[in-house]
């Protein structure tokens, strides 16, 4: 995320205590990201978004482990983003 209201980064944060604008070298731009809590490094969208990793499960123990939280939104927002689904999306939302 680039510019997100303050009201959604307020709720973000009562979930996710270490996410952050931060700058990425590889994209070579800011936007908010999860980094670690303990060294401050900061998790990449690959490192998120690859097989096998928190946001790309590949197996029923990896779906049972995801949490999904509700975001009110109560003002309007764009969204600019990129989808990729693998074939366990499904098994999220059910």
């Amino acid at each position: 995320m680039k510019d997100p209201p303050e009201s959604i980064l307020t709720h973000i944060r009562q979930h996710a205590l270490a996410f952050r604008k931060v700058y990425s070298q590889t994209a070579e731009c800011e936007y908010y990201a999860n980094v670690c809590p303990r060294c401050d490094a900061f998790a990449g969208d690959h490192f998120l978004h690859a097989p096998s990793s928190v946001f790309f499960p590949t197996d029923e123990r990896d779906v049972e482990q995801l949490r999904i939280v509700d975001v009110p939104i109560a003002e309007p927002m764009t969204i600019v983003a990129d989808a990729g689904f693998n074939t366990w999306v499904s098994r999220v939302f059910d």
